[in-house]
């Protein structure tokens, strides 16, 4: 009959129905992980496809010194420039924001192009004055402008 009471406290003690709780439990978290990683994966994998593909189409400068446009020994065509002139207009536009650089460049050139005498000579000088800045800033002149060397060859001017 011992032997019946031992069976009968067994039953009737839970302290180590916590320890299978808890297997439950972890075996259920680990589950919701592999549940989230298989869902998650293929955006992650996409994405780190998409950023090896921007960082394999980036361009790594190897030299540090480029040919910049210098339009300073061009002679100035509007009448009444000269060279204070030249370089006042650089210190204008050396002290704008790209943006306004930008939107400066983009009147004069509309003047330089479809102007009357002399405005467009004069907004010609400006954009060789905007072109050298623009340069050394690393902006290009927009596609299908004409460049300055073009624009003052045009209206008879000479290069340095």
């Amino acid at each position: 009959m011992v032997f019946t009471g031992s069976i009968s406290n067994f039953v009737q003690e839970d302290s180590g129905a916590v320890t299978v709780d808890w297997v439950v439990l972890t075996a259920g978290i680990v589950g919701l992980g592999l549940a989230v990683t298989t869902v998650v994966s293929s955006g992650v994998e996409n994405l780190s496809g998409d950023t090896a593909t921007e960082l394999t189409e980036i361009e790594i400068m190897t030299s540090f010194t480029t040919a910049l446009a210098d339009y300073s020994g061009y002679s100035l065509v509007g009448p009444s420039h000269s060279e204070s002139w030249r370089t006042s207009e650089q210190a204008r536009f050396g002290a704008m924001s790209d943006a306004d650089l930008m939107l400066a460049y983009n009147n004069s050139y509309a003047t330089a192009v479809g102007g009357v005498y002399p405005h467009q000579n004069h907004e010609t000088d400006r954009i060789g004055v905007m072109e050298t800045e623009m340069a050394a800033r690393g902006i290009s002149v927009p596609s299908g402008n004409t460049g300055y060397s073009t624009l003052h060859s045009n209206l008879g001017g000479t290069p340095a």
